[in-house]
């Protein structure tokens, strides 16, 4: 449903008309290169330079700045540099002569002197940054549950898969082989979703019967203890510094539990109108909660230090099913009961609307090795699409029923799938 969209997939040049002859030549180097380059020289006479320029940087793949002496004294560069960070852009800058903007100052950029041409190094980054070449093969599939699987999970270190199902199991695989560890099931009646704490010493989940989050040890499957009081845990999510644990529900609401505080509830966000609340996330670094409040059509930004809400992004067409963050905790990815799925800034700028399934996106994750993040559907199948410009990379079929849980391992190169057919697959970056 989703192939190249329209007004996307292109660079947005910056610079100053003085620069004019050299970032001309610039510009051919990209097309050679077989990148889509857009200049200030494709405006029509009449049009309005702030909304036409603010909508082709905000449609953009990547914002590539042309920095010299000239472009740092053009009020228009620096407005459209402004606009690009203010949207997130991948910004890949081109330094005339060594010149450099202090707004860029930490970014490494293409320096050119002289009449001398962009390197290839620098052409190939730009085209694999707009047209990411990520592909995956279907290199194994993981059988033994009884139910549907609802949730899985790789360890830290990307040696072991974890899996939650509705046969009332989780269960932990060698990652590699595929062979059975360990299969947690008894009186607790594990539930999902099911995690790895922080540190990957342990597996998390809820229980069918019993309040709280459940902990077993990865090596034996050994019962441990329980943290938080939450009933009719439907999310779950650990601080990355295990600092605290914080649950979402139905009824219920979203709970903070302090662990450093013997596990005492702390917080209480997104109550009333807000509610049902998840899933929700951490950011990587652990400063950001996103909560979908699936009540409500809309994703809540939370500050960890404080639980206090910074934004709220309501333009959802239906309830919330997925979210998680992009791996620079700029960006939140949500997909919704309709099959559609947005690409929001974290102060609640709308940079993508993607119609990507038909029927519920169950899940969705973002690759920490590239620029790319993967959907699950009510359809069955799974997407690869590229995070700078929503384009789909790859379809990739083969379940049978709806695909709920997807996860890439830690280093991007493998992605495990599985869903309603009991299979787990195990898909490998060619």
């Amino acid at each position: 449903m989703c192939g190249r969209l329209p007004g996307v997939g292109f660079v947005f040049v910056s610079y100053s008309r003085a620069d004019r002859e050299v970032v001309e030549r610039f510009a051919d180097q990209l097309r050679r290169a077989g990148v889509d380059v857009w200049m200030d020289t494709s405006l029509s006479y009449g049009e309005e330079y702030p909304q036409r320029l603010a909508k082709k940087v905000a449609d953009s793949a990547v914002f590539v700045v042309v920095m010299s002496a000239r472009s740092q004294e053009s009020d228009w560069v620096q407005w459209e540099c402004a606009e690009a960070t203010r949207r997130q852009r991948l910004i890949m800058p081109i330094s005339l002569d060594g010149h450099r903007f202090s707004r860029f100052e930490n970014l490494h950029s293409e320096v050119v002197r002289g009449a001398a041409a962009l390197s290839a190094t620098y052409l190939h980054a730009v085209r694999d940054a707009v047209r990411p070449s990520v592909q995956f093969v279907k290199k194994s599939t993981i059988e033994g549950h009884h139910g549907t699987i609802r949730s899985l999970a790789f360890s830290p270190g990307g040696e072991f898969l974890l899996t939650a199902s509705e046969d009332r199991t989780v269960r932990l695989w060698e990652a590699e082989s595929g062979r059975s560890r360990h299969v947690i099931a008894g009186a607790t009646e594990p539930s999902w979703p099911a995690a790895f704490t922080p540190g990957g010493l342990e597996i998390a989940a809820p229980s069918r019967v019993h309040p709280g989050i459940h902990l077993w040890t990865v090596q034996g499957g050994i019962p441990m203890r329980s943290l938080g009081a939450a009933e009719a845990v439907r999310s779950f999510v650990f601080s990355p510094d295990r600092r605290y644990l914080v649950t979402g529900s139905d009824e219920k609401g979203t709970h903070v539990w302090d662990l450093a505080a013997n596990g005492a509830r702390g917080h209480k966000l997104a109550a009333g109108p807000m509610r049902p609340s998840w899933p929700l996330c951490f950011s990587p670094d652990g400063g950001l909660l996103a909560v979908a409040n699936r009540g409500s059509h809309t994703v809540s930004i939370w500050k960890s230090s404080s639980f206090e809400r910074t934004h709220r992004t309501d333009a959802k067409s239906s309830a919330v099913t997925a979210v998680c963050f992009d791996p620079s905790g700029h960006q939140v990815i949500s997909g919704t009961e309709d099959g559609g799925l947005e690409i929001d800034t974290i102060d609640g700028i709308d940079i993508r609307d993607l119609m990507l399934h038909r029927g519920a996106i169950h899940a969705v994750t973002c690759s920490p090795a590239d620029r790319v993040f993967a959907t699950a559907g009510a359809d069955g199948s799974v997407k690869v699409i590229s995070l700078v410009t929503g384009e789909e990379l790859q379809h990739l079929l083969g379940h049978e029923g709806p695909v709920f849980a997807l996860a890439f391992s830690p280093d991007g190169t493998r992605l495990a799938t599985a869903g309603a057919d009991h299979v787990i697959r195990i898909w490998h970056r060619r």
